[in-house]
This record gives structure tokens, C-alpha cells and sequence, in this order.
């Protein structure tokens, strides 16, 4: 029985020592670390753990700082990371327990500048998180911000003083994303425009910046306008100024700064005479006239200006245009070299009838045998030859801008330059693979000898070219070799650095020289022939078929 007492007594010693050890690997279980990671920034982490230990802080496999930590810490890192990093932090207790955590750094990912004349704090974060800012612990107003976009708004606040720190917090997942931005001080306003003064004015008018103070000086006074919500001032003046009075102006920001001085002259106003203009058709490149000796005209073309000139000793002002359609208005006006401005003159196109029949006297100029390929510059030559401009095509032939793509096939695919851009391939032998060039690189060629004076007419109809000739301009224009529609065999598609494009080799330049109610006639630069005719239906639609590209000058 004895014995039986003491096996009894050391199996209970036995359970009782199995339910401490459950009972401590519960209690284990249920007291484990809670880590909990409360605000990260560029620099440092913040978080709270409920046991003392150690926390690590890694950038994918870089330890970014360390520290023993037991409830509230921070650990600052070696290096500042930046928006978007992923952060595991890793906690083990002094009992040897290990927690991680992943967190993501999503701070404000824009800060528009802040300074202290708008006082206004915006920019953009990540969509779906609460945004908040502080100055000094201070939290400034939310006006608006974004779900999907993350854009935000804070209202003007007068505590963003120069050189104030704002701090700005980006909570999404229960942890804040710290970022940092300084007010700024605003630029000095910009210096008021100012309109000119005359003798005979009782205001002085301009725009400066919107909610500034104008002042004016002039003969020992002051005057002083506030503009709210406006950029437009109209000062009165006690009385008119006399002729040379100086006039001083400036303005005066929100915080104080101070903008540069605009200084005017009080100037005579005297308006020089109405500008004569002489009778515009549309067939007319000039307009001419006459005003006041020396004054500077004025020239409107549908009520948007197109040029200003200056009269000659006698009067005499002159200004080429391209042809201009019916109903076209134009007005001219001068202004004098103390300012004052006439009134204005208005000119509207007339119509003039095309004759029924024009061929023109240009040069004609042979490409071969040095210019096999060469008939784009070659017909431009002919044409600035016959405004006057003494160029040769081998000059030309140098200066238009080549491209240097090679040509080559691969699986089947020819890949070549783009004729759009430049001149492709080799312009002097057949031997070498080679092309042409179109109207864009040969506009802007023309252009260096005729500046402002030439005139795309490319993708408008014939009749602007058959206008230009009646007018007495030759035209340059694309079309094909056989001076009529090629059929689609002949074309292939060329892969160029720019994309594809539709080419047929059956290509060729001319300068378009004359017409009749049957035939178009040109110089062809292959054959040397001058005044060349095909017939009138058959040749346009060549042109068409190669983009209706047409370029002369006025």
C-alpha cells in the first residue's frame, strides 16, 4: 500500500509538471510582442513595442538602423530613403521572440512651392490616404483632395511665414509618411505695364499684379490705386501733363516688396495721316501706300497683324504678301515716333479673272549629267533664278539636308530614309541607291534665300498653282514621272525612322511654267525641255498622286 501511495504522489507530480509546462507555452503564446510601426520619414522610423528588445530596420537586405527600444522609439537611419521603399521591420524581445513588419514610405509625392504671398500649400499624394500639415504642431485646413488622384489643397493659411517648416503627413494603413516642405519668400512683383501718356490724358492705365497697391509720381505728387482682384489700374491725374514730364511707376506686393519703377515721358499727340493703300486684287503680291516720313506702319490681314514696316524719307511704305483670296480684309495704320497712331485705312481683296491662257519666260536648267537624281533642287533653282536670286543647282544640291539612313531589306521589309524630312540616298549617281526629296526640306531651303517669301501650297487645290502662274510666279510642285496617275504595282511601303510611308520611284520635279484651257507647260529639268506641255487632266492627277506638293514665292 506504501508503494502504492508513493506511485500514486509521483504521477500527479508528473501531471502537475505537464500542466506548467502548458500552461507557460499558453501564456507564451498570448503574450507575444506586439510591434507596431505608428510614422516613418525620409530619415527615421517611429513605432511601439510592448516588450523591451531590439528593433532592426532593413531596406530589402540593407540595415538602415538599429536600436534597443521598449515602448515609444525612433530609429533614425544611415541613409534617407525615398518614396515608395519598402521597410521590414524586425523586432526581437529580450525573451528571444522575433516579430517583422513590412511598411511602405508613401509620402507626398509633389509639393507645389509654397510662398508667403499665396500662402497656399498643394501638391499630390497617393490616391485613398488622409493628408494632413502642421506648422509648429499647428494643423493647417484641408480644402479639397482627391481619392483617385491623391491631388490636395490646403486653405491660405497666415501661418506660412517665410522660412516656416511645414511638416505634411500622409497616413494610409494606420501609418504616417512624413515629408517636409519651407515656405519661401515670394518674388518681388513683376514691374507694371504701363500704357503711354500723352499731353492730352487725365489717366494713367496698365496692368500690374492682382491685389497690389500702384503708385504714381510725377511733378512732386503722389497717386496711389489698390487693385482687388483685378490686374487692371486707372489713375486720374489732378490735371493733364505737359509734353517731357517724366512719370514714374511702380507697385507695391501684399508682404511689402516693392517692384522695379516703370518711367514714362509724357509724350505729343499728334496722329500722323490716314496711310493711302493701293487697289488689292487677287493677283496683287504687294501692298504699298504712303503716310508720314519716317513712321512705322501698321499691317492687318482679317483683323490679326501680319507686319510692321517702317516708311521710307518720302513716305513711302511697301510689303510683299502671298495671293490673297476674295473678300480678304486688310488694315493699315501708322504710328509716328512720338506714338501716336493714325486712323486706320481698310483695303478688301478684289477679284480678278485668271487669263485663259499664261506661259511664263523662266530659266530652264538641266540636272544631267552631274544631278541624276537631282531634279527637286534643280527646278528650285529655276525658280529662285526667276525671282532674282543667282544660286546654282550644284550650290542647292549641297545644301538641302540629306538623311543618312541606309537603304537595306531585311525579311523581305525595305527599309530607306523618308523624303518628308530630307533627301534620300545618293543624288549624284545611279550606281548608289538614292531617291528624291519633298516639298517640306525644299520650303525650308527656299526660305534661306527668299526669307519670308515663300509659300507652300502644298495639299491645296491646282487652281493655286495655276493662280501663282497667272500672277507672273512660276510653280516648283511633285508629280509623277509619267506626268499621270501610277497604278499601285509601282508603289511600295518604305519603313523610315519616322514610321512607314507609300513611295513609287516614278517620281519627278518640274517647274511649273504656264497653262492653257488644255495643257500645263513647265520646265523639265531631265530633258532640258522649257515649256514642256502635257495635258492639263493627266498631269494634275499625277500632282495629286504624290500630295499635291506645290511651292513658289511673292
Amino acid at each position: 500500500m506504501k508503494f502504492k501511495g508513493i506511485f500514486i504522489r509521483s504521477i500527479s507530480l508528473i501531471v502537475a509538471i505537464f500542466l506548467f509546462y502548458v500552461n507557460c507555452t499558453n501564456t507564451k503564446a498570448e503574450t507575444l510582442t506586439h510591434l507596431q510601426v505608428s510614422e516613418i520619414a525620409s530619415d527615421y522610423l517611429k513605432g511601439y513595442v510592448s516588450q523591451p528588445g531590439a528593433v532592426e530596420v532593413y531596406n530589402k537586405s540593407a540595415l538602415l538602423g538599429e536600436g534597443q527600444v521598449y515602448g515609444e522609439f525612433t530609429i533614425n537611419f544611415n541613409s534617407k530613403i525615398t518614396s515608395g521603399t519598402v521597410l521590414t521591420v524586425k523586432f526581437i524581445s529580450d525573451k528571444e521572440e522575433t516579430q517583422i513588419v513590412s511598411v511602405t514610405y508613401q509620402p507626398i509625392t509633389k509639393i507645389n512651392r509654397v510662398d508667403d504671398k499665396q500662402k497656399i500649400l498643394s501638391g499630390t499624394g497617393f490616391p485613398n490616404t488622409l493628408v494632413s500639415a502642421y506648422i509648429n504642431e499647428k494643423a493647417l485646413m484641408l480644402k479639397k483632395y482627391d481619392n483617385t488622384t491623391g491631388q490636395f489643397e490646403f486653405y491660405p493659411s497666415n501661418e506660412l511665414k517665410n522660412g516656416a517648416l511645414i511638416k505634411i503627413v500622409s497616413n494610409g494603413n494606420g501609418v504616417k509618411s512624413i515629408s517636409y516642405a519651407q515656405v519661401t519668400a515670394a518674388p518681388s512683383p513683376n514691374k507694371p505695364v504701363v500704357n503711354a501718356i500723352s499731353n492730352k490724358d487725365v489717366y494713367i492705365t496698365g496692368t500690374a499684379e492682382i491685389n497690389s497697391t500702384v503708385f504714381v509720381q510725377t511733378n512732386g505728387v503722389t497717386y496711389t490705386q489698390k487693385l482687388v482682384n483685378t490686374n487692371q489700374f486707372k489713375i486720374r491725374l489732378s490735371k493733364t501733363l505737359k509734353e517731357g514730364t517724366s512719370v514714374k511707376v511702380y507697385v507695391k506686393d501684399l508682404v511689402g516688396r516693392i517692384s522695379s519703377t516703370v518711367t514714362l515721358v509724357v509724350l505729343d499727340k499728334i496722329p500722323p495721316k490716314t496711310p493711302t493703300v493701293n487697289k488689292i486684287s487677287d493677283k496683287t503680291f504687294v501692298i504699298s501706300g504712303k503716310t508720314d516720313s519716317g513712321a512705322t506702319v501698321y499691317i492687318k490681314r482679317n483683323s490679326k497683324q501680319i507686319a510692321i514696316i517702317k516708311a521710307d524719307g518720302n513716305g513711302i511704305y511697301s510689303y510683299r504678301v502671298p495671293l490673297q483670296t476674295r473678300g480678304t480684309v486688310f488694315e493699315i495704320y501708322a504710328i509716328d515716333q512720338a506714338s501716336n497712331t493714325s486712323p486706320v485705312v481698310k483695303a478688301v481683296v478684289s477679284s480678278q479673272s485668271r487669263s485663259s491662257k499664261t506661259i511664263l519666260n523662266a530659266p530652264i536648267i538641266r540636272q544631267m549629267p552631274e544631278l541624276p537624281r537631282g531634279c527637286e533642287v534643280t527646278s528650285l533653282a529655276m525658280l529662285l533664278n526667276h525671282a532674282g536670286i543667282k544660286v546654282s543647282k550644284m550650290t542647292l544640291a549641297q545644301q538641302v539636308k540629306k538623311d543618312p539612313t541606309p537603304y537595306k531589306i531585311v525579311k523581305g521589309k525595305k527599309y530607306f530614309g523618308n523624303p518628308n524630312y530630307s533627301f534620300v540616298g545618293n543624288m549624284y549617281t545611279f550606281s548608289k541607291p538614292g531617291f528624291g526629296v519633298f516639298h517640306k526640306p525644299i520650303e525650308d531651303l527656299a526660305k534661306k534665300y527668299l526669307p519670308n517669301r515663300i509659300v507652300n501650297l502644298t495639299g491645296q487645290s491646282f487652281d493655286s498653282v495655276l493662280n501663282y502662274v497667272s500672277a507672273g510666279h512660276p510653280v516648283w510642285v511633285i508629280n509623277t514621272s509619267w506626268f499621270s496617275v501610277v497604278p499601285q504595282k509601282y508603289w511600295e511601303t518604305w519603313y523610315t525612322p519616322q514610321g512607314p510611308i507609300r513611295i513609287t520611284k516614278k517620281e519627278h520635279s518640274v517647274l511649273v511654267t504656264g497653262y492653257d484651257s488644255k495643257y500645263v507647260y513647265f520646265n523639265d529639268p531631265l530633258d532640258g525641255m522649257k515649256n514642256k506641255k502635257k495635258p492639263l487632266k493627266s498631269f494634275i492627277d499625277g500632282w495629286k498622286q504624290y500630295g499635291s506638293q506645290a511651292i513658289s514665292y511673292y
